[in-house]
């Protein structure tokens, strides 16, 4: 097996000379990896940059009346309502409550899942065991919007 020196000099050599791919054949070329790659950056501004753009509201004087467009042309207003936030009496208590909150999610719907699983595994009967796991799989694929307007 030569090495590329030895055979880019004997084509050289030879008179001829190899032809160079452009960029648009070699992107058609591997067009199955591109469109890998286009769809993941496609995701990556729909859902990661684009809302970006909505975090503006929370520094700008923006007046809902104005639209979309009003994110981008109303004033500055800088910290002012962050500021608003943080001296309002109510502040202590809201901040007290979010994580009191969010540390009881965390103990009573954790744990439950791990014991239904081992409750389902310790089930002998096949036919039970499914039926128990499609039964608790059920509400995660049923809309609950449709299923509270159905009683209506």
């Amino acid at each position: 097996m030569k090495d590329s020196n030895a055979v880019w000099q004997a084509t050289v050599g030879a008179g001829v000379v190899p032809k160079r791919e452009t960029l648009g054949r070699r992107f058609r070329k591997q067009i199955s990896l591109q469109t890998f790659v286009l769809s993941g950056m496609a995701f990556l501004l729909v859902f990661s940059f684009a809302p970006l753009f909505g975090i503006l509201m929370a520094f700008k004087d923006y007046r809902i009346s104005s639209g979309i467009t009003g994110i981008f042309t109303s004033e500055w207003g800088g910290l002012r309502y962050f500021h608003e936030l943080t001296n309002d009496y109510v502040f202590p208590t809201l901040v007290r409550n979010t994580i009191a909150i969010s540390l009881l999610k965390l103990v009573f719907s954790f744990p439950v899942p791990i014991l239904l699983a081992i409750m389902i595994n310790e089930i002998r009967h096949s036919f039970l065991k499914r039926f128990v796991q499609t039964v608790s799989y059920l509400p995660h694929f049923i809309s609950w919007v449709g299923a509270a307007s159905r009683g209506r």
